[in-house]
């Protein structure tokens, strides 16, 4: 699924990986955009323009900030 920036977008999913799930990416610089591969037979794929990856990596770095200082969400 190809998803616009800024689009309201509701997807749930929940991915478990292991220590050793396989992620790759390739980057696509004509059209400034990233996509991330999950797992064995890239069954997840994520598609984000550089803001929006950007905008996860932050997202995902402050989470894992709290995660290790131990407090809830």
């Amino acid at each position: 699924m190809v998803v616009e920036p800024r689009s309201p977008v509701r997807v749930e999913s929940q991915i478990q990986l292991s220590a050793d799930a396989p992620l790759r990416w390739d980057v696509d610089h004509e059209a400034d955009t990233a996509t991330i591969y999950i797992g064995e037979r890239e069954e997840h794929v994520l598609r984000l323009c550089r803001e929006s990856l950007r905008d996860l990596v932050h997202t995902c770095a402050r989470a894992l900030a709290e995660m290790q200082a131990g407090r809830g969400h």
